[in-house]
């Protein structure tokens, strides 16, 4: 009976995977603003340095993007005052 080889992987086998990159949210403010001046989608991502599909994602996501930049400038000007008594 023949012993079983190891599979080949199709990713080279010991590679490890390639670390998934987070824009920033000034990033995809960024992306937003060029959108909304009627940029392409294809020069946003050719000044920005992304993939085209990470800019339509995001442009997709604008509304929940644009919540959480309203929730984080609010909360980051809201912040209590050290007052010296």
């Amino acid at each position: 009976m023949a012993t079983k080889s190891p599979s080949a992987s199709p990713t080279g086998g010991d590679t490890p995977k390639r670390a998934r990159k987070t824009h920033t949210l000034e990033e995809r403010l960024e992306v937003l603003d060029r959108a909304e001046k009627g940029q392409q989608n294809s020069v946003i991502q050719a000044a920005l340095g992304m993939n085209e599909a990470t800019v339509r994602c995001i442009k997709r996501n604008a509304t929940k993007i644009q919540e959480l930049a309203m929730r984080f400038f609010s909360k980051k000007n809201n912040k209590r005052k050290n007052s010296n008594r």
